[in-house]
C-alpha cells in the first residue's frame, strides 16, 4: 500500500513540476516577429515618398544610370544638326576643289564674293619689280575675273567734278594731301558704269563697290604701281 501511495505522490509532484517549472527553450524562428515586419513596411513607405535630392542650381539629382538613359534617348530622338556657329563658319569660308579658301559668295554679279583688304593684301611679296608674279596665293588667282564686293574709301582718279575713274583703297585719302596714299596691295583702280559726282561730296568718302575684279600687275622703273582693277563697277552705298 505504501508503494502505491509513493508512486501516486511521485506522479503528482512530477505533474506539478512540469506545469510550473522552467520549460525547455522554444526553438528560434527564422521569420521576424510581426511587429518588426510592420515597422519595416512603414520605413519603406516613408523612403519611397521622399523627393529626390535637389542640386544647388535647382535641378533634381539623377542617378548615373538615369542620366545616361535620358542622354541616349535625347540623342536618338533629336536629329543631328549643325550649330549656328558652325553654319556661319561654313558659309563664310568655302573650300573649292583645288583646296583654296574662298570668301563668301559665288563670284557672280548677283552673288559676288565678299572680299576684304586683308585678303587682297596677301599678294604683297608675290609681284616682282618687272610686273611678273611669283607664287601668287591660289585664292587671289581664283578671284580674278569674278565679281566681288568690297568696302573702302574712294577718291577721284583725276581732278574733275565728275568722273567714272575712281581710286578705291583701305586708307582714308582725299586724292591729294589729306590721309595716307595707297599701295598696289591695298587699293584698286575702279571703272564705274556711271560717272560719280564729287562736286558736293566730302573730301573723305567711304562706300561699297561691286564689280569684276581683274588682277593685272603694272610696274614701271622697277616699282610696282598697280595690281588690282575693278571693271563695270557700281557704287552701292
Amino acid at each position: 500500500m505504501r508503494i502505491l501511495w509513493s508512486v501516486l505522490v511521485l506522479l503528482f509532484v512530477a505533474t506539478i513540476w512540469s506545469l510550473w517549472g522552467p520549460g525547455a527553450p522554444a526553438p528560434e524562428s527564422c521569420d521576424a516577429p510581426p511587429w518588426e515586419l510592420l515597422d519595416q513596411a512603414r520605413s519603406d513607405g516613408v523612403q519611397a515618398s521622399e523627393p529626390a535630392p535637389r542640386r544647388t542650381d535647382g535641378a533634381t539629382e539623377e542617378s548615373p544610370e538615369t542620366a545616361q538613359g535620358t542622354t541616349a534617348e535625347t540623342t536618338a530622338a533629336v536629329p543631328a544638326t549643325r550649330s549656328d556657329a558652325t553654319t556661319t563658319a561654313a558659309a563664310t569660308l568655302a573650300a573649292d576643289a583645288s583646296g583654296a579658301t574662298m570668301p563668301p559668295g559665288a563670284g557672280t554679279e548677283r552673288q559676288p564674293f565678299r572680299v576684304s583688304w586683308e585678303m587682297l593684301g596677301q599678294a604683297s611679296g608675290h609681284v616682282r619689280s618687272d610686273g611678273t608674279t611669283d607664287g601668287m596665293p591660289r585664292t587671289l588667282e581664283l578671284l580674278g575675273d569674278t565679281w566681288i564686293e568690297l568696302s573702302g574709301y574712294y577718291a577721284p582718279a583725276i581732278m574733275a567734278p565728275s568722273t567714272d575713274e575712281v581710286v578705291f583703297m583701305v586708307n582714308r585719302w582725299d586724292g591729294c594731301c589729306i590721309g595716307l596714299p595707297p599701295t598696289p596691295y591695298d587699293s584698286a583702280l575702279v571703272k564705274t558704269r556711271l560717272p560719280i559726282d564729287f562736286s558736293l561730296q566730302h573730301p573723305i568718302r567711304f562706300g561699297t563697290m561691286r564689280g569684276r575684279l581683274v588682277l593685272e600687275p603694272f610696274a614701271l622703273g622697277g616699282l610696282v604701281l598697280e595690281l588690282y582693277r575693278i571693271e563695270d563697277a557700281e557704287l552701292l552705298r
